[in-house]
Order: structure tokens, then sequence, then C-alpha cells
């Protein structure tokens, strides 16, 4: 696949503002992981598949030099407007526009898992929301509505697993070392109406 994702690119260009709005943002532990692996680098960042900007606004109120890339139009106008002084660009997994080998680390925020395509000595980070079923029931009901299993069917996500595989590719293991894997609970309140236009 060279192009999002039609579930990704339909809903986000149609709820831009809905996501921005009713999106969590990340942990403090999340962005301090990033520091400790660019402690030796000069912490030129590139944010794949960035949004309407959340894990950018973080990343540059730590002086991280980042440039956003964003596929959907609406989301990247949406980080535009929010982060003026942050590059948005228009481009892809599988057209990047930034030239060969000038980031010191590709971050992507909430959206590995809808793509599974991946220069020596860089960094991937990967940081996911994981909500606990088990701790919020309300959770469980959310697969019995009708439409939602239309979707949700052949929508690649997180707690599916499937963006694990690329890890234990030959390509993958020459470029990358091994996966490092962390968890932390990051609880977000969020209004019940931003949840609901979420889904």
């Amino acid at each position: 696949m060279t192009t999002p994702h039609p579930n990704a690119y339909n809903g986000c260009q149609s709820e831009a503002d809905a996501y921005a709005k009713g999106m969590p943002s990340y942990p403090s532990e999340a962005v301090e992981m990033v520091g400790q692996l660019l402690k030796n680098k000069n912490k030129h960042l590139l944010d794949l598949g960035a949004g309407t900007g959340i894990m950018p606004k973080l990343l540059e109120e730590q002086r991280f030099q980042v440039t956003a890339v964003e596929p959907v139009d609406n989301m990247r106008c949406k980080l535009i407007e929010l982060l003026p002084d942050v590059p948005g660009l228009k481009g892809t997994a599988w057209n990047i526009p930034v030239e060969s080998a000038s980031q010191d680390m590709i971050m992507l925020a909430q959206c590995f898992y809808w793509f599974d395509d991946i220069q020596p000595g860089g960094i991937v980070g990967l940081d996911m929301e994981y909500i606990e079923r088990v701790r919020y029931n309300w959770l469980m009901y959310v697969p019995t509505i009708s439409y939602y299993e239309v979707y949700d069917g052949t929508a690649p996500q997180y707690r599916k697993g499937t963006w694990k595989h690329i890890f234990n590719t030959e390509e993958a293991e020459a470029l990358f070392h091994p996966l490092q894997h962390r968890r932390f609970q990051f609880d977000t309140p969020a209004k019940r109406s931003d949840i609901w236009t979420r889904i």
C-alpha cells in the first residue's frame, strides 16, 4: 500500500476538528525518552503522520527541531493553524518530503499501525495509545455498535499487534536494533461527546 488506508484518510479528513479536540496528549515520560535517545545527536526530528500536531507541540516545547509530515489535508491545515512555527508538509511513509539523512529521528505517534513499511544510525520512535478495556468497562460495549465492526474489521489497530511484524524482517533487523517496548500509564479526562464523535 502506497496511499493511506481509506478508513484513516476519510475519517481524519472529515473530522479533523473533532480529532484535535478529542485526541489525548502523550505522557511526559515518552517525550523524556525521546530526549534520552537523542542525547548525543542534533535533535532534528521528523514526526511522520503528525495529525493535528499533538506530538509536535510537545517536542517543540522541549526545543527539538521538528518537521511535521501529514498526508491528510484537513489534519495538516489544523496542525499549521495550531503550530505556525513548525513546518507542516504533505507526505506519506512512502514519500517523505525531506532530504535523505537529514533527520536524527523519525517519530510515529499513534499512527505506525496504519502502515507496515520502514537511515542507518537513525532512530524510529513509535508512540501509541492503548486503552485497557479491563480498566474502562464502557469500552466493552463499543464493538457491539452495529456500524463499528464494519470499519474495525480491516483497519489496523495497535491492540491487534500486526505492527510488530515489520521488526521481524531481515531488512529491519539489518537497519535497527531490537525493539525496545515501554508502557506508561497516562489517564486523560475526556468528555463523552468528544469520545462519541471520534468513534
